[in-house]
């Protein structure tokens, strides 16, 4: 896929998305309240309980500061953080999704008659949904998965460099190598699944002209020839599938290799800072803890990246047909 189409396409979406540049900005740092919030303050609350229940200091007049903070940070985080995340991206999508399909229409409605003689109308409205349900799964992805990623990384690294610091280097180190193996291993996917869709384009093309053109296909006695090559084009689509499925199985085996070590290396770091009692309890629930929500996070950049190979390959021919003059 050429990079300028790839560009052209991450543009589009930031483009359209601007029409409530206010929630888009909502639904770009409002995971980053919920996530540190609901997922990393209430555990630190959780820990600083341990550590009164280690000294023997628990006892409802000291702690229930505590449990009401604890409280606070899911309801701030989990219950309110993420209803106001959910509404301004819906509402922006559902816009952003409006104003594309206009685009396309005036776009395609704006060609000429040759343009439309040398295509299927069937790819076309295939390649328009495509569009619009790219555009929907980018800021999904974005949103649900790639700030809530970050933020876990970054806030993870930092409360932990104040508690053991080589272990919050480690955390932070492998994270970055996670992430750059999985952007670099996936580039190969990248033409992989644009000619997965490019395959799924022209099969429900296919069968849209075909079905309006039935009765032409009738009276000249087609079918046997039709039925033919509707075969042949869904086996295309078929083998296409299985190339992005078996990539991806290769590249995911290296990822869950990652994964493993920096939990492992969570669990050997509590050890040894128990042995040499530099740590209490608290310091260990919160190192593990926050390994174990990092790393289940991490996981999801098998996802994000799958996306965005899907979403490019998906926008990737009505973003060409976008830049066509009229």
């Amino acid at each position: 896929m050429a990079v300028s189409t790839s560009s052209a396409s991450l543009r589009l979406f930031w483009d359209a998305a601007a029409v409530t540049p206010g929630r888009r900005l909502v639904a770009i740092l409002g995971p980053v309240f919920a996530v540190g919030i609901g997922q990393f303050l209430g555990p630190y609350v959780i820990s600083l309980l341990l550590n009164q229940i280690q000294t023997d200091q628990v006892s409802w007049a000291n702690s229930w500061p505590l449990v009401a903070g604890y409280l606070a940070s899911q309801i701030l985080g989990t219950v309110i953080g993420w209803r106001i995340v959910l509404w301004a991206t819906w509402t922006m999508e559902v816009k952003g999704m409006a104003l594309l399909f206009q685009r396309v229409f005036d776009h395609l409605t704006e060609q000429s008659v040759a343009f439309h003689s040398n295509r299927f109308s069937g790819a076309l409205v295939s390649q328009t949904n495509k569009l619009l349900s790219a555009f929907e799964v980018f800021w999904d992805t974005i949103v649900w998965a790639l700030m809530p990623i970050l933020t876990g990384i970054v806030v993870a690294s930092v409360v932990l460099a104040f508690v053991i610091w080589p272990y919050a280097l480690f955390l932070f180190v492998m994270s970055v190598i996670f992430i750059l193996l999985v952007f670099f291993a996936s580039r190969r996917m990248q033409d992989l699944t644009a000619a997965e869709a490019k395959a799924a384009n022209r099969m429900t093309g296919f069968l849209a002209d075909v079905m309006t053109n039935i009765a032409a296909v009738k009276a000249q006695g087609s079918e046997p020839d039709e039925k033919e090559t509707a075969s042949e084009v869904a086996e295309i689509r078929t083998s296409r599938d299985l190339d992005v499925m078996r990539s991806f199985l290769k590249f995911s085996a290296g990822y869950a290799s990652v994964i493993t070590v920096i939990n492992t290396g969570a669990v050997a770091a509590a050890v040894l800072a128990a042995e040499a009692g530099v740590v209490d309890i608290g310091a260990i629930y919160l190192a593990v803890t926050y390994t174990l929500t990092v790393t289940s996070q991490l996981w999801s950049i098998n996802e994000v990246i799958r996306n965005y190979n899907k979403v490019l390959g998906d926008a990737h021919e009505m973003v060409e047909i976008l830049h066509l003059p009229a």
